[in-house]
């Protein structure tokens, strides 16, 4: 039988599921603070001193930020010994951290609109919906920013998922059918070749663990007794390094040769204070999806890209006239004034503000028309955020150069 791991967003009728699934299956049910507690008895730890990192902030800094590291290096080791295990279901963030490489591990994503997570969210906890909307944005703000964090990936894309249940078209009864339905495929068995993966993410955890405990946040992969170490961006001194690794994790029961690699970040161009400066000139974001445009707000945010958020055409026109932003992200589809005419009289009254449009219901003939109109780009939602993130620097690389031509310099 496999591990399932379950990742969902709050509201989507998780709870239910899994306890039904329980159940009927007699699979131990873990979640994020089992997994907390259980890390703390066996390193002989307070738990407080471990759970107080399971909040995102950017507060932590230094230190802090190492220890951080540190307690979920050691969970994820906790998590690593389960995809050894019989019979279990992790769900919560943490399932986040484990490897999609190990075919015994099910992989399930619940998610749901917004129009089902506010209704259950009203019946719950008895609020008014704005309130209940503000509740779930707080909550998908911190699953992106965890997915952000863990090295997830966009926590909403199905394609992260080997079953992804979107409730607000099934019932929880159809979601246990679904999961136990797949838990029973062959492809999901256990194998000497899958247990050996899982093994070696329970290896490569524990040197991840020692590294972090002598203050490297480093990532490790293990290949049964070779371990290969990524040295991330803002090393110095990197021979020392290299050396100061090694013997750490060589010293880890299990571990055989170790190597050292460096990682796609650590060869680019660092930010300086200017740059940064001007990467955080503030774009316009256009939405009538205020949960999309809130979480799309801050993820950019994330990359040092600042943006302000209006939710309809007039709030946009209006805003340009003030601000001038050099960039915009609109929705084609809107109550009102809708995309089309936006970007029509923003071209007309203002052709140095670069329009990208941002569609979940356009057909080729809109992309046709939107560029035509002089959009720069026409993007599918749900965005790749990396994707739309090399877009906004090349807008800027290219305003930098023009702005160099035009005032002569070489």
């Amino acid at each position: 039988m496999p591990v399932i791991i379950v990742n969902s967003a709050s509201f989507c009728g998780a709870e239910e599921i899994l306890d039904q699934m329980t159940a009927q299956t007699g699979y131990v049910l873990l979640n994020d603070e089992d997994l907390v507690a259980e890390t703390a008895i066996e390193n002989n730890e307070d738990i407080t001193e471990i759970k107080k990192f399971f909040v995102i902030t950017k507060n932590f800094s230094g230190r802090m930020k190492m220890q951080r590291s540190h307690a979920l290096a050691k969970v994820k080791t906790t998590l690593a010994k389960y995809m050894l295990a019989q019979e279990t279901i992790i769900h919560g963030i943490c399932s986040m951290m484990a490897p999609r490489d190990i075919c015994h591990v099910l992989n399930v994503g619940i998610m749901a609109d917004l129009e089902y997570r506010t209704k259950l969210i009203i019946d719950k906890m008895n609020v008014f919906e704005p309130d209940a909307q503000e509740i779930l944005r707080q909550d998908d703000l911190s699953m992106s920013a965890w997915s952000e964090a863990l090295g997830f990936g966009d926590p909403w894309d199905p394609s992260k998922y080997d079953l992804f249940i979107p409730m607000h078209r099934k019932t929880v009864q159809d979601a246990v059918k679904s999961i136990i339905k797949y838990s029973g495929r062959r492809y999901v068995n256990k194998t000497d070749r899958s247990m050996e993966k899982a093994g070696n993410f329970l290896l490569a955890s524990k040197v991840e663990t020692a590294l972090a405990r002598e203050g490297h946040e480093v990532r490790a992969r293990a290949y049964g007794s070779e371990v290969v170490l990524t040295i991330p961006k803002n090393i110095i001194l990197l021979h020392k390094l290299q050396g100061e690794l090694l013997e750490i994790a060589s010293k880890v029961p299990g571990v055989g040769k170790v190597n050292t690699e460096l990682s796609k970040e650590f060869y680019k161009k660092q930010p300086t204070g200017s740059d940064r400066q001007k990467a955080g000139a503030k774009l316009l974001l256009v939405d009538d999806e205020r949960e999309f445009v809130h979480t799309l707000s801050e993820r950019l945010l994330m990359r040092e890209i600042g943006s302000a958020v209006v939710y309809d055409g007039e709030q946009a026109l209006a805003y340009i006239e003030e601000e001038n932003p050099p960039v915009i992200i609109l929705d084609l589809k809107m109550p009102g004034i809708d995309g089309i005419e936006v970007l029509r009289r923003v071209r007309a009254t203002h052709p140095d503000i670069d329009v990208i449009i941002l569609s979940g219901h356009g057909s080729r003939e809109d992309e046709k028309r939107c560029l035509e109109l002089g959009a720069v780009a026409y993007l599918q939602k749900p965005v790749d955020i990396d994707n739309l993130t090399s877009l906004l620097k090349k807008i800027h690389d290219e305003r930098h150069d023009l702005n160099r031509t035009e005032s002569g310099e070489n």
